[in-house]
């Protein structure tokens, strides 16, 4: 289930596909607030159960994706998500899907 509908609202829940032009991407798996020393994974390789995961981080009020876990791995993820090259910052609210939905 991506999206949960509780009194009239929508709520974003563990994991969310991207599909971008028709093609289908990794689902996003949001960790919580990010952790110094924590593995999180890019979507381009095995996470959990054979599902390619990519990990959404949540450090000061801001959404960070990993984008390369062989970067995070070699710098042994101490690097903050807003300075490692190996997360992208993502959204400001866990929300945003169903804010994109709801505005469009």
């Amino acid at each position: 289930m991506l999206f949960k509908a509780t009194n009239g609202t929508i709520t974003l829940t563990e994991y969310v596909p991207i599909i971008r032009s028709g093609i289908k991407g990794s689902p996003l798996r949001i960790v919580g607030a990010w952790t110094s020393g924590k593995k999180y994974y890019d979507g381009k390789r095995d996470a959990e159960n054979g599902i390619f995961y990519q990990d959404v981080v949540l450090y000061e009020n801001m959404y960070y994706v990993c984008v390369n876990t062989d970067s995070g791995e070699s710098d042994h993820w101490v690097m903050t998500p807003d300075v490692a090259t190996y997360f992208q910052k993502f959204a400001v609210t866990e929300n945003f899907v169903a804010d994109k939905i709801i505005a469009n």
